[in-house]
C-alpha cells in the first residue's frame, strides 16, 4: 500500500487591514481607553511622595491594565489576566520584576479602594504564577487558577471561547464576566464539595447571558457572527464559502432528531454495555440498529455485500472515536456522559464530536463537503451519472482550494483535489455509517432537508468550538 502524502502546513498570522464584515480578529484582550482621571492621579500622587519607584512601577502597571479592561473600567477578570499572564509575558526572564509591577498596582488599587483587587494583584496565586519558570506547569496553574477564581467565562456545550476573538465578541465575554463576578462577590460559588454545583452554576449564566436578546435575537447569534469573522481570516475561498450560508447557519441553531436516530437507537440498545468479540463483533440483537433503515443487509451505496454486523462494528468504533462508546474489558460501554442518553443528546453528539475541535485536512475536507450539502446542493457519485450545473460546486474542489489557500502542502507540492478525494469520500462514508444519510443519499433532487440542516449544524458547531489555528507552526500528516 502507498504512504500516504505528507501535509506540511505552516500558517503565520495577519491582521487583515481590509476585511470585509466586521473588523480584523485581535488577541483575546480588550480595550479600555479611559484617561486617567483625578482620583487615580491623587493616588499616584500620594504613591509618588511615598516611593517614587513604586509610584513608577504603578503608572506602567496601570497603563496595561487599562489596555486590557472594558470602557467602564477594570474587572476582576482583566486584573487576574494582567497580574497571571500579561506582566508575566512582559517580564518572563524576570518574575521579579513582575511582582513588584504588581504590588506596585495593588499599592495604587488599595488607594483606590479596590481592595478586592488589591488582594488579587498581591496575592499568593499571583505570585506563584509568576514565579512558575515551566511553560507548561504555568498554563496548567493558570487554568485551575482562572477557574477558581469564577470569573472567567466556561466553555460549555454552547461555546468554546478562543484566545483570538473579534472586538464584538470581547465584548460579549467582558458581559459575562462582569455577571459571574457580581455572582462570586455574593458569594454564588462555592469551594471543595460545592466545586460541582459552582461549575454548574458558572455555565447556567454563561448560558443566560448569552440567551439575552440584542437586536432581536439572542447573543449567542452574534458570536456566530463573530466566529464567521474569525475564521473568514485564514482565506479568501472560507470567507466566500461561509458567505453564501449565513442564513443557514443562524436556522441551523435546531436540527431535526431524525439524523441522530440510529446512534440514539444503538445507545439504547447498548444499555450498560455489550460484550464484543475479538473481531469487533457485537451481539446479534444489535444488528437491528442497522437492518430497520438497511433491510438488504448491504448498504445501497455500494454493489458490496457488507453484512450487518460489519457496519455495526464500523459504527461503534466510530462513536468510539467521537468519545461515545469505549471499550472496556471485551466490553462495548457507553462513556458516563453518553449514559441514559436521549436523543437530544445523540444529536449533541453528531454536531459536535463527529468532526471534533481539531483543525485538521480531514476536518477541513469534511467541512468543504458540510458547506456543499449546506446550499442543498446533491452531490453525484456515479461518474456516468449527471454532471454538476453551472452553479454547484464538487466538494472535492472546494476542500482542495481550502486547503492551499490557507497554507497547506502536500509533500511541498500544491494541493490537487485527487489527493483530498478521499478525505471527502471518508466523510461521506462516516455520515452514511452514522445513519445521518440514508436512502436516498445525497443525490440531486433527492437531498433531504434534514442533512441539509445536519451539514449547517455542523459548520455552525465547528464555528463556536473549533479550535482556532492561531500561532500554528509547521504540521504534519
Amino acid at each position: 500500500m502507498a504512504a500516504a502524502p505528507t501535509l506540511i502546513f505552516l500558517l503565520e498570522w495577519e491582521a487583515c487591514a481590509e476585511w470585509s464584515r466586521h473588523d480584523a480578529p485581535t488577541p483575546r484582550v480588550s480595550r479600555y481607553s479611559g484617561d486617567v482621571d483625578e482620583t487615580v492621579e491623587a493616588a499616584l500622587s500620594a504613591l509618588d511622595a511615598e516611593d517614587p519607584a513604586i509610584a513608577a512601577d504603578a503608572i506602567h502597571a496601570w497603563e496595561k491594565l487599562a489596555e486590557i479592561s472594558p470602557p467602564e473600567g477594570p474587572t476582576q477578570a482583566s486584573v487576574q489576566h494582567l497580574c497571571w499572564a500579561a506582566l508575566r509575558e512582559q517580564d518572563e526572564r524576570d518574575p521579579q520584576r513582575a511582582w513588584a509591577q504588581s504590588c506596585a498596582l495593588a499599592a495604587l488599587l488599595q488607594r483606590l479602594g479596590r481592595m478586592r483587587y488589591a488582594a488579587i494583584a498581591r496575592g499568593e496565586t499571583t505570585r506563584r504564577l509568576l514565579f512558575l519558570m515551566d511553560p507548561d506547569e504555568w498554563s496548567e496553574a493558570y487554568r485551575l487558577a482562572l477557574e477558581t477564581s469564577g470569573v472567567e467565562p466556561p466553555d460549555t456545550d454552547q461555546v468554546t471561547w478562543q484566545h483570538m476573538c473579534t472586538s464584538e465578541e470581547l465584548a460579549i465575554v467582558e458581559q459575562i464576566s462582569s455577571t459571574l463576578e457580581v455572582a462570586a462577590v455574593t458569594g454564588e460559588f462555592g469551594t471543595g464539595e460545592r466545586k460541582n454545583e459552582t461549575a454548574e452554576r458558572r455555565a447556567k449564566l454563561t448560558h443566560a447571558v448569552l440567551a439575552t436578546e440584542r437586536k432581536g435575537r439572542p447573543l449567542l447569534e452574534d458570536v456566530v457572527d463573530c466566529r464567521i469573522d474569525l475564521w473568514s481570516s485564514l482565506s479568501e475561498t472560507r470567507a466566500a464559502m461561509y458567505e453564501g450560508l449565513l442564513d443557514g447557519l443562524h436556522s441551523a441553531a435546531v436540527v431535526p432528531h431524525t439524523v441522530a436516530r440510529r446512534v440514539h437507537r444503538f445507545l439504547t440498545l447498548l444499555g450498560e454495555g455489550k460484550p464484543v468479540s475479538a473481531n469487533g463483533a457485537l451481539p446479534a440483537e444489535l444488528d437491528q440498529v442497522i437492518l430497520e433503515e438497511e433491510p438488504e443487509a448491504h448498504p445501497w451505496w455500494s454493489d458490496l455485500q457488507t453484512p450487518a454486523a460489519h457496519q455495526l462494528s464500523e459504527l461503534w468504533k466510530l462513536l468510539q472515536r467521537m468519545r461515545v462508546v469505549r471499550r472496556v474489558r471485551g466490553r462495548i460501554v457507553p462513556t458516563p456522559r453518553a449514559r441514559d442518553a436521549g436523543i437530544d443528546d445523540a444529536l449533541g453528539f453528531l454536531l459536535r464530536d463527529w468532526l471534533g475541535p481539531s483543525y485538521t485536512t480531514e476536518t477541513i475536507a469534511a467541512e468543504a463537503l458540510m458547506a456543499v450539502i449546506g446550499r442543498g446542493q446533491g452531490i453525484t457519485l456515479d461518474p456516468a451519472g449527471p454532471a454538476l450545473g453551472d452553479d454547484d460546486v464538487d466538494p472535492t474542489i472546494l476542500a482542495a482550494t481550502l486547503l492551499a489557500d490557507e497554507g497547506w502542502t502536500a509533500s511541498g507540492d500544491e494541493i490537487e483535489p485527487y489527493s483530498v478525494a478521499p478525505f471527502v469520500d471518508r466523510a461521506i462514508g462516516e455520515l452514511r455509517t452514522l445513519g445521518v444519510v440514508t436512502r436516498p443519499g445525497l443525490a440531486p433532487h433527492v437531498l433531504k432537508d434534514e442533512v441539509v440542516t445536519f451539514a449547517l449544524g455542523v459548520l455552525r458547531q465547528r464555528l463556536l468550538h473549533a479550535r482556532f489555528p492561531v500561532h500554528t507552526r509547521f504540521r504534519q500528516w
